[in-house]
């Protein structure tokens, strides 16, 4: 089972994990955490995590904790998604075959792939901006599913 077909979670258990997460992490020595993505090991350590914003003028912001290596901080090789560190292609994934075409964004696991897609998997080339802009949390979109990943995303901004 991938992320978006475990049970959906308030959004606010979901997004408050990672500064829990964080706070532990900073408290306890875990010089043996690792994680193994596809290409690569990187330590779970607080130098090599980020928090990244999820919406659009979102006080207090939610955030999301990517894992890089240590030298290229841009890289995402994992995510903290649900207590634990999943390879970014997983958390782009479903197991569920019913999830084909364009289907409404409506959990925060839903809007969690929308951010990724447009702010993980599409960058820009040039350092330090992005291709598409934060999404508000009210906004609405919707993921393209083929061959059980997501692979696109459209969003529709209201007049105003």
């Amino acid at each position: 089972m991938y992320p978006v077909d475990l049970p959906p979670v308030d959004g606010t258990e979901l997004l408050s994990a990672p500064r829990l997460y964080l706070t532990s992490l900073n408290a306890t020595s875990c010089k043996n955490k690792w994680f193994q993505s596809q290409t690569t090991k990187v330590a779970i350590t607080t130098a090599n995590i980020r928090q990244l914003q999820l919406f659009e003028g979102d006080h207090p912001p939610h955030v999301l904790l990517a894992l890089h290596p240590p030298e290229d901080p841009t890289q995402v090789v994992g995510l903290y998604l649900r207590d634990q560190w999943w390879r970014l292609d997983d958390v782009l994934r479903t197991s569920n075959k019913s999830r084909r075409g364009f289907l409404s964004a409506q959990s925060i696991t839903e809007r969690v792939i929308v951010f990724l897609l447009s702010q993980v998997v599409e960058r820009s080339s040039s350092p330090g901006e992005a291709s598409f802009s934060l999404h508000p949390p009210t906004e609405s979109c919707k993921v393209l599913w083929t061959d059980s990943q997501a692979v696109g995303f459209y969003t529709v901004k209201r007049k105003g």
